[in-house]
């Protein structure tokens, strides 16, 4: 009796068993089927989470609450120490009556015709088709900003990637053109929506009594 019931049960199994693989090569066979009938994809046989794959490349476990954020003693230094703020942290210090002063001395304040230097060097964060040149800069207002900034570094270090200008008309002033040796912004206009907006690393920058701009642009 205990042998016919094992012998039962065995047999049981078996069924069970070439059940479900007929189950399964079924599925198989059937999916493209189904899916044009549903009219949606069905999951793959032993297709894994995708959040289970990432980990395995990234051999990290799943969990969300662990911070990505990179060791700051990782980070690699920057090709100028002496400007220690990033584009995000960038900040200009307020001296009053509309007067800015920025992290490398440069000096931010409001032009004769009452339209504060910072608005006008800000008038290049956008292409203007109506100019028929028009140096635009890429970034954000802090990144346009440091980049002036690492630009007006150069200048006081009589770097070879300098060339300086006097103003005729103006013998306070200079202009510099600074090689960033980066793209940092393209030249728009008419001019430059013709030459397919090609990026430019230059920066020029005119400057009065050596540390207060008068304005700032992307060049050739």
């Amino acid at each position: 009796m205990k042998e016919d019931t094992r012998r039962q049960n065995v047999n049981w199994r078996k069924i069970i068993w070439v059940s479900l693989i007929l189950l399964v090569v079924g599925y198989i066979y059937a999916q493209p089927q189904l899916e044009q009938w549903l009219g949606f994809k069905l999951p793959n046989l032993g297709d894994a989470p995708v959040a289970d794959v990432e980990n395995q490349q990234t051999k990290r476990p799943a969990n969300p609450s662990r911070s990505t954020t990179a060791n700051p003693s990782t980070k690699q230094p920057r090709s100028n120490p002496s400007i220690s703020t990033t584009p995000s942290g960038f900040k200009l210090r307020p001296l009053g009556q509309n007067r800015y002063v920025s992290p490398a001395g440069l000096y931010y304040s409001m032009g004769p015709d009452q339209e504060h230097r910072l608005v006008h060097i800000m008038r290049h964060s956008q292409d203007d088709a109506s100019r028929p040149v028009h140096g635009v800069f890429r970034g954000d207002r802090e990144q346009i900003l440091e980049t002036i900034d690492e630009a007006f570094e150069l200048t006081k270090q009589s770097s070879p990637r300098v060339e300086s200008e006097p103003d005729k008309e103006y013998p306070t002033r200079v202009a510099y053109t600074v090689d960033m040796q980066k793209k940092i912004g393209y030249e728009g206009g008419r001019q430059g929506r013709e030459r397919g907006n090609p990026g430019l690393k230059k920066v020029t920058l005119v400057i009065e009594n050596q540390d207060q701009i008068i304005t700032a642009y992307p060049s050739r």
